[in-house]
């Protein structure tokens, strides 16, 4: 489904946001996560998903990385319940937008009695993106809508970074970025 989706598609000049999500973000945008020392620009990223937790009244989402800190995030998940989002790759912006959207509808989700079956992921346990639970949890509809929610996002508080991407099958992507 993903690989039909265009920028055109996903790109809503009148996206609404909670009131807090934009100065969360600006937060994130003026801590310059694509610059500095590693460990500083992951702490940038759990606060901020700290502060989104609240502004959507959340258990609070954690932040973890898994893996070599370098080369592509596309294996980035979360955890069944939407309470962890799990990074591979090197630390990025959208896709951390885009893994927070998918906890906000999977811990919504479950809320309202839609109950994973899956277990608890362990620490260092791996999540494999195509469990049977997750599926359920974060159906097309609900892909979609992450996407729709983390690029306009993006490209509101990240336009110059917006600029230089390019959009594949409902994602972002820099090829020109280097780890730093």
């Amino acid at each position: 489904m993903n690989a039909t989706l265009t920028l055109d598609d996903v790109i809503v000049p009148s996206k609404t946001y909670r009131r807090g999500i934009h100065s969360a973000t600006r937060e994130l945008a003026l801590s310059r996560p694509w610059k500095g020392r590693w460990r500083e620009r992951f702490a940038s990223f759990k606060k901020w998903a700290r502060a989104c937790s609240e502004v959507y009244e959340l258990r609070r989402v954690a932040v973890i990385h898994e893996g070599e800190r370098c080369g592509d995030s596309g294996a980035s998940t979360i955890d069944p319940d939407g309470e962890t989002i799990i990074l591979r790759g090197r630390l990025s912006v959208v896709t951390l937008l885009h893994l927070f959207a998918k906890c906000r509808r999977a811990q919504t989700l479950r809320a309202s009695g839609h109950e994973s079956s899956a277990e608890p992921l362990r620490p260092g346990a791996r999540f494999d993106g195509a469990n049977a639970a997750m599926a359920r949890a974060i159906d097309a509809q609900g892909h979609r809508e992450a996407i729709i929610w983390s690029v306009n996002l993006f490209k509101r508080r990240f336009p110059l970074s917006f600029s230089r991407c390019r959009f594949v099958g409902g994602m972002l992507y820099n090829d020109g970025r280097r780890d730093d």
